[in-house]
């Protein structure tokens, strides 16, 4: 069995067992969704580090990439995304994306120029793009974002399990088509609701922010491909009444009624909310809670992610 090595979040490569050698015994092959790799120059461990070749992995996972010979730096691009590393230096910038902590990243190890060739951390392609990155008998493999259990809960599972699945992806791993909206931050009140339409789990709407996001789920990877600003106030009537502004992307129009889920915070307070939408926009409310200093203050109907009759859309949900 394959040892994990890094998944999003990973915070270190972890090879101690081949010390700080710069050889490995053998060659280290790279294989992409199950697929190797032909590179004309090899992967390598030093400090611990398995450094890869970044034109060769970064195209794999169709990203483009750039370099600059007068700055010496190069820039790799997917999705909306932006990365501009240099050459000798751990930082780097991210652009395309909102940052939580600033535009900056940083690297295990410098970026390394070898006969022509660019190198990286294997690291920077789960922690920048979201793939898993598994090490097994000198062999890395890059796949999809989720194992085979949550693979098939989200395409083949009970809608609840797989909505589940959906909302408790984290925020940051959402990546944008296009230039993303900037929102309206508010460090007191945080909201997300996401509405669902009817049997899907590919697609959704996402309120946050003053902003309202259409995200597909595509290759695995969570995509917005519409977005527009609602401003501030309720969030579902701006969504019925399509009061939307500065949009971007590629709308859709769905005729489907839609299930929602909303929480938020507010100081110590919280909420969360399910409810349903149909076809002529009269909103439903299924369940409500409310707590103080984590203990429940008003708790009415039941939450949930599903309607009491809705079934799943078989094949393409469109």
């Amino acid at each position: 069995m394959r040892k994990l090595l890094c998944a999003v979040v990973v915070a270190m490569i972890g090879l101690s067992a081949f010390g700080s050698s710069s050889f490995a015994a053998s060659p280290i092959k790279v294989f992409v969704y199950n697929k190797q790799i032909k590179t004309d120059s090899a992967p390598f461990i030093e400090k611990d580090t398995v450094l890869v070749p970044l034109r060769a992995v970064a195209e794999s996972l169709e990203a483009t990439v750039s370099w600059d010979s007068k700055k010496n730096a190069v820039s790799i691009r997917k999705w909306s995304e932006t990365i501009v590393l240099t050459v000798g230096q751990r930082s780097g910038l991210l652009l395309g994306k909102p940052q939580v902590f600033g535009d900056s990243i940083i690297l295990s190890v410098p970026v390394q120029l070898i006969k022509g060739r660019i190198y990286v951390p294997l690291r920077f392609v789960s922690e920048q793009y979201g793939y898993r990155v598994e090490w097994e008998n000198n062999t890395v493999y890059i796949d999809s974002p989720f194992d085979a259990d949550a693979h098939a809960t989200l395409y083949e599972g009970d809608l609840q399990a797989a909505r589940e699945l959906i909302i408790n992806k984290p925020l940051s791993e959402i990546h944008y088509s296009d230039k993303p909206l900037e929102g309206i931050e508010d460090d007191e009140h945080i909201s997300s609701t996401y509405l669902f339409p009817e049997g899907e789990t590919l697609r959704f709407y996402l309120i946050r922010n003053g902003t309202i996001s259409l995200v597909e789920i595509k290759d695995d990877f969570f995509i917005i491909t519409w977005q527009a600003s609602i401003g501030q106030g309720d969030g579902l009537k701006q969504f019925i009444e399509k009061k939307f502004k500065d949009e971007r992307g590629t709308a859709q129009k769905i005729e489907k009624s839609f299930v929602y889920y909303s929480t938020g915070f507010l100081g110590d307070s919280s909420h969360e909310s399910s409810g349903i939408i149909d076809l002529v926009g009269k909103i439903t409310v299924t369940g409500h809670k409310s707590m103080i200093d984590g203990k429940v203050s008003q708790e009415v109907g039941t939450i949930g992610l599903k309607q009491s009759e809705e079934i799943r859309t078989v094949g393409l949900e469109k």
